[in-house]
């Protein structure tokens, strides 16, 4: 298979407002960069080589130009053998002994994935894993980082706290943590077949990759990038497009704004409403789109309709980033 899809983003360039409260200014002309960050330049560690050539931990040369042998494999076929080790010792495939054959899946995280932060952060996806994990089937536990020991062990602990309070017959729990396992070594440095598949069997289709923001500033010579997560697309169906956009200020959205009207309006997670509600004030404001930070210190939510709200279309793209002072600074 190849190499996957170069690096490619949607320019959403902020026109010049006029000056005044919530716009910002001449002097202060960001532009906004929609972008999705794929394959090898999604800044993710990719397979590196060793010193002998081979795949493994290595020293940080650069891939070989051909993959290994293992990307080969094919979904159906079987897997060959592996040994990890993890927080809770090795794990072995096949084991020396085993009556009834088991599954294994496997799920790498990320800290650059808005998308993989929100599935780690909320509670409803951690309950469905540990309602509904089938039987025999074992998960094994990732990270394409560096801080992959980090990351797996808080993992680790979000899925032990809904354990404890899901799971009140002992050995059902111990059933289900006996099949749970957790690799404090990044992806790239597993030094099997593993990484490979990874790499090989990535995601090349619509909403694939690291959805991102950039905001660029000439006055302030800054640029900033961070992560984002776009609303439900069982929801929202509008996208972002490539085209001048204006950024105002929208406050909490909890309100119409006459301000952020054929610009896109940057609001906050704050005030009594949902984001629904948030959405649908922007939209009837005839904003061009929504752009959500969420308060310092917390997670990516899930932008999503509830019930009722899901029945009215809304007609403009809209996602949640995290907080950037230096954007809102030139804001306000």
């Amino acid at each position: 298979m190849g190499r996957g899809l170069g690096a490619w983003s949607l320019l959403l360039l902020l026109g010049l407002p006029r000056s005044g409260a919530g716009d910002i200014s001449t002097e202060k002309l960001w532009m906004v960069k929609e972008r999705v960050v794929y394959g090898d330049d999604s800044g993710l560690p990719g397979p590196r080589a060793s010193l002998e050539g081979g795949w493994g931990s290595g020293s940080g040369a650069a891939a070989p130009p051909a993959p290994p042998p293992a990307s080969g494999l094919e979904p159906g076929m079987l897997a060959p053998a592996f040994t990890l080790d993890t927080l809770d010792g090795e794990l072995r495939f096949p084991p020396a002994k085993e009556q009834r054959p088991r599954s294994f899946i496997f799920q790498a995280f990320t800290n650059k994935s808005g998308f993989l932060e929100c599935l780690w952060s909320c509670q409803a996806s951690l309950v469905a894993l540990v309602n509904r994990l089938p039987q025999r089937s074992h998960v094994v536990f990732l990270s394409f980082d560096d801080s992959a020991s980090t990351d797996v062990r808080w993992m680790k602990r979000q899925l032990v706290g809904v354990m404890e309070e899901r799971l009140k017959n002992i050995s059902m729990f111990k059933d289900l943590l006996s099949r749970l396992h957790f690799v404090p070594i990044p992806v790239y440095a597993l030094g099997n077949w593993i990484p490979a598949i990874f790499y090989a069997w990535r995601c090349q289709d619509h909403n694939c990759g690291l959805a991102q923001v950039a905001f660029t500033s000439p006055e302030l010579k800054l640029t900033v990038v961070a992560k984002r997560l776009d609303a439900r697309y069982d929801w929202i169906m509008k996208i972002w497009r490539s085209a001048p956009y204006i950024l105002r200020d929208g406050g909490d959205g909890c309100n119409i704004s006459s301000r952020v009207k054929g610009a896109v309006a940057f609001i906050s997670d704050e005030g009594n409403c949902s984001y629904f509600t948030k959405v649908i004030n922007m939209a009837t404001s005839q904003a061009l789109g929504v752009l959500v930070y969420v308060r310092p210190g917390l997670p990516l939510q899930d932008m999503n309709c509830q019930g009722a709200e899901c029945l009215t279309a809304i007609n403009i793209p809209a996602s949640i980033m995290h907080f950037q002072k230096d954007v809102i600074d030139a804001l306000r």
